[in-house]
């Protein structure tokens, strides 16, 4: 089985990030391949994404 690496952010205030990576996932395995997704830090990149509290 081909393996596959998925880079991404889904650890965010939103459920639409968690579901797009979970939709991903499944689409490759439906494929045939194995993946995993990795996590990408929150770091001062993706902070400046973030709403303002």
């Amino acid at each position: 089985m081909k393996k596959i690496g998925v880079i991404t952010w889904f650890d965010h205030e939103n459920y639409g990030t968690v579901l797009q990576a979970i939709a991903l996932q499944e689409y490759i395995k439906l494929q045939g391949m194995e993946p995993s997704l990795l996590k990408v830090p929150d770091t001062s990149i993706n902070s400046g994404l973030s709403r303002k509290k």
